[in-house]
């Protein structure tokens, strides 16, 4: 049963072994299934009372994982669960709906967020390009107003020389 009051049943599969070491205890415990399963059963609910029914929903994979895992010493008898395997969760139907009902609405959202994101993002990368364009237009037009000005100066002093020698050769021409 979660914080929020919803019972839920998960299947686990346990991979067990015994420690050699601790033959002499193996059969201290009549029965070592049930009490890997009641041990277990025992760790795992109160570690789901932490937990809101989405929280819960969404990780109960590896809740259940690292609780078995964090418990996997059974002292009593030598024996260690090396692994453990979910196998499926099973919540109450009216609550199933809901869960799935909110996952498609989060879904829906997020891939609305995600098309905004990326027109965002493309939108973006237009004003960038058209920006770019707009900047090399403008160096271009630079460039030739840079040129038509130097051609400017350079007829400029062509006609200022040719000023100077026509007025040279006229002052030549009255002395």
């Amino acid at each position: 049963e979660t914080k929020d009051f919803v019972r839920c049943e998960v299947e686990v599969s346990y991979n067990v072994s015994f420690d050699k070491a601790q033959m002499d205890k193996w059969f201290n415990v009549d029965n070592y299934v049930k009490y890997l399963c009641d041990k277990m059963r025992s760790e795992v609910k109160k570690e789901v009372k932490k937990y809101g029914i989405e929280e819960f929903y969404q990780n109960y994979s590896t809740i259940v994982h690292e609780v078995v895992l964090i418990n996997k010493t059974f002292v009593e008898n030598g024996m260690n669960v090396q692994d453990c395997e979910v196998l499926s969760i099973h919540i109450e139907d009216n609550v199933a709906e809901m869960l799935i009902a909110h996952q498609e609405e989060m879904l829906t959202q997020s891939l609305k967020l995600s098309d905004a994101e990326k027109r965002v993002e493309v939108a973006e990368k237009l004003a960038d390009a058209e920006r770019k364009e707009q900047e090399l237009r403008n160096e271009a037009l630079l460039n030739k107003l840079d040129l038509q000005e130097k051609e400017a100066l350079r007829k400029l002093e062509i006609q200022t020389e040719i000023a100077r020698q026509t007025e040279a050769n006229k002052l030549a021409e009255k002395q």
